[in-house]
């Protein structure tokens, strides 16, 4: 919803890959750029983000206009079936307020935080490492991990589950970590700690052994899900490998057992650690499948992923920089989430722009970073204010393009429902090599086509009512130098003639369908009318 298009202090990307820093009009502005903008912030809990949303939900409501929600939330930890209390709040913004809502899949699809497996009767345990990274501390650095693992049961069945240490170059377990499933310890954990210096409670349990191989503490604690009424379990752990585990022979990990039939999902915050197999032979692998946000996966809201859509910037210091994301432009970008649930759904709906997105940056936060106007890739000074755009990728930057590109939908038609919504983006997402190459839980439908969708709305609306069109259902739209497309929602055959600006005819062209190319090479560089079926006319500028 940015709508600065005045002018600014901008560095352009030439044709050669050289950089130019000139006063232009700012070509980084929003998708919807002449929305209001309505936002909420607060802390990252539930009830402050269903406030937030609520609020944005009422003041669209007082206003009498349709509202657009854009969330990125990254809440990785949670059921991921749609079930869990901000996914149902979220649905019933949706039936109650026809809100649409948008969310961000995450930014771990190029990490295996999520594992998944069906016990049968040859095979009745789940066995993985959590592993992590190398990181500094005062004492120098060391190998950590940090976080905690949730892991589901299809239903409210327990499971066994207990934390293990293991020796690789021995090939077995050198501690075990058990929690008893009962009545008596729903609802409660058990700790195991290094030493004194990690003792919260007085069940903490000082193990001598975990100790002499790491710093920290591993626990395990259960409940029944009351959203979703599944039993779960939480394996919480920091563990800092100390210098006798410097070549990090001990991993730590968990084993989970379960019955013929069962179903269980586990999955990583991924802030700071992830599922592996270490290399062990017998031990479960994590997967990259499950690792989006269980904030993303409502019935009723859209998920977005991110596709490549640049890989280099041009910066006011006059340099040109390449993206630090290792992806080849048009491809799904691997950093973004994706997962197929147990109910067989599987998210994101739809990529967008993703990866090096130029956006405007908080001013306060660049002051207080101290950072330089050669840093970014605009620049406006005001009198009172300094103004910057910077670039980003995630799917941060993707779902506000989609949730732009629906606002300027409803524009066009305020009554689409979310389930218009999603019919109209699965119709028309663009299906290339690179979707077709991807992983299809993780392409989704395609590659967002707003252009596309746009007319999918406006081929709905015309007739409505017995209306078969009007002025506004023309859309001129460029897609070369000197070509252009005309299309007319409603029309069963396109008559096209073009205009100088002495109001001669210059150029007449027809073609069945609602839809036809106007190919101007022949025309001389100036203003001219395109007139559509001799009452739709659009003045174009053909250089």
């Amino acid at each position: 919803a940015g709508g600065y298009r005045g002018e600014a202090n901008v560095a352009t990307i030439n044709a050669d890959s050289t950089v130019t820093v000139s006063k232009v009009a700012n070509p980084f502005y929003g998708v919807a750029y002449e929305s209001d903008i309505a936002a909420a912030c607060g802390d990252m809990m539930d009830m402050i983000i269903a406030y937030g949303v609520d609020y944005i939900l009422q003041y669209a409501k007082s206003e009498n206009k349709r509202c657009v929600i854009n969330l990125s939330l990254g809440i990785a930890i949670g059921p991921h079936d749609g079930k869990s209390v901000l996914c149902q709040f979220f649905d019933e913004c949706v039936k109650q307020e026809n809100a649409i809502i948008c969310l961000a899949t995450g930014n771990s699809g190029d990490q295996k935080v999520a594992l998944n497996k069906t016990f049968n009767a040859d095979d009745k345990e789940m066995k993985t490492f959590i592993s992590g990274f190398d990181t500094d501390f005062e004492s120098g650095k060391a190998y950590a991990r940090y976080g905690n693992t949730a892991i589901y049961s299809n239903d409210d069945k327990p499971f066994e589950i207990q934390a293990v240490m293991f020796n690789k170059s021995r090939g077995q377990i050198a501690g075990r970590y058990s929690f008893t499933i009962s009545d008596e310890t729903k609802g409660t954990g058990k700790y195991w700690i290094s030493s004194s210096e990690y003792q919260q409670s007085t069940s903490d349990i000082i193990d001598r052994n975990f100790g002499k191989w790491f710093d920290g503490y591993i626990g395990i604690g259960w409940d029944i899900d009351p959203d979703s009424n599944r039993f779960y379990a939480i394996v919480d752990y920091m563990a800092i490998n100390k210098t006798a585990n410097k070549e990090n022979n001990y991993e730590i990990g968990f084993i989970v057992t379960g019955k013929e039939g069962q179903r269980v999902d586990a999955f990583c915050d991924g802030n700071y650690s992830a599922l592996s197999n270490a290399g062990v032979e017998g031990w479960d692998d994590g997967i990259y499948d499950g690792s989006l946000s269980d904030t993303s996966t409502g019935y009723k809201t859209l998920s977005v992923g991110s596709f490549n859509s640049a890989s280099a910037c041009a910066k006011l210091d006059g340099h040109l920089y390449s993206s630090s994301l290792s992806m080849p432009v048009g491809g799904i970008s691997n950093f973004s989430s994706f997962g197929t649930l147990s109910d067989g759904r599987s998210m994101p709906d739809v990529c967008a722009p993703g990866s090096t997105i130029i956006s405007s940056t908080n001013s306060y936060y660049v002051a207080a970073n101290k950072w330089s106007e050669s840093e970014f890739m605009a620049s406006k000074k005001e009198a009172d204010r300094e103004n910057y755009w910077d670039a980003a990728s995630g799917t941060s930057m993707a779902a506000p393009h989609v949730s732009g590109a629906i606002a300027l939908w409803l524009e066009a038609d305020p009554t689409l429902t979310i389930d218009d919504v999603k019919e109209i983006v699965s119709k028309t997402a663009i299906k290339d090599e690179y979707v077709l190459a991807a992983d299809k839980a993780k392409a989704g439908a395609g590659k967002f086509d707003a252009y596309e969708g746009l007319k999918e709305v406006l081929r709905r609306t015309s007739g409505i009512n017995g209306i078969e069109g009007n002025s506004d259902r023309l859309v001129v739209t460029a897609v070369g130098d000197r070509t252009f497309k005309a299309f007319l929602a409603g029309a069963e055959k396109l008559d096209a003639v073009v205009y100088d600006i002495a109001g001669r005819p210059v150029l007449h062209t027809s073609s069945t369908g609602d839809e036809l190319t106007i190919d101007v090479s022949a025309l001389s560089m100036g203003v001219y009318v395109f007139n559509v079926n001799g009452r739709y006319s659009l003045r174009v500028l053909v250089k």
